[in-house]
């Protein structure tokens, strides 16, 4: 009977180590991995930026967002080189439309949101209609963003 749990703790105690090494592992590559991902989105959101209006808007820092939104949206500062007395926010948030989920940018500042284009799509001026995200849907986004810039970067 001793010798049952000798080896059970045995194997408990591996399994254990483990998955200490697994999640040890799995941390040290998140951390690595985070600049990469965050110079990705920079990348694409400035390239969504340049369809709208070549040169006009240059993307600042992350914006740290405490609401729940902000696990799959990220702020960013902009600054509009028309408009440098204003501060204004991109956000890039992932929709799921009526084609499947797809990543949309929005333009915006404390009084106003509008949409900037689709994310990974080359085309300029393109009807987000054509890949299913209907009006309806960016305003429901306009309005949980808006509110979630206020709530949770202002305050």
């Amino acid at each position: 009977m001793l010798e049952i749990n000798k080896a059970k703790a045995k194997r408990t105690t591996i399994l254990l180590l483990v998955i200490f090494l697994f999640l040890i592992l799995l941390s040290i590559l998140i951390i690595f991995l985070k600049p990469i991902r965050e110079s990705k989105l920079n990348t694409t959101i400035q390239y969504v930026l340049n369809q709208k209006e070549e040169s006009r808007y240059e993307l600042g820092n992350f914006i740290n967002n405490k609401l729940p939104v902000s696990t799959s949206s990220y702020f960013f500062e902009l600054t509009d080189t028309k408009n440098r007395n204003q501060e204004n926010f991109v956000v890039i948030t992932r929709i799921t439309g009526i084609n499947g989920s797809m990543a949309i940018v929005f333009i915006g500042n404390e009084n106003s949101i509008e949409l900037a284009g689709i994310a990974g799509i080359t085309e300029s001026q393109t009807n987000p209609l054509e890949f299913g995200i209907t009006d309806t849907m960016i305003e429901h986004w306009k309005k949980v963003l808006s509110e979630a810039y206020v709530r949770g970067v202002k305050e």
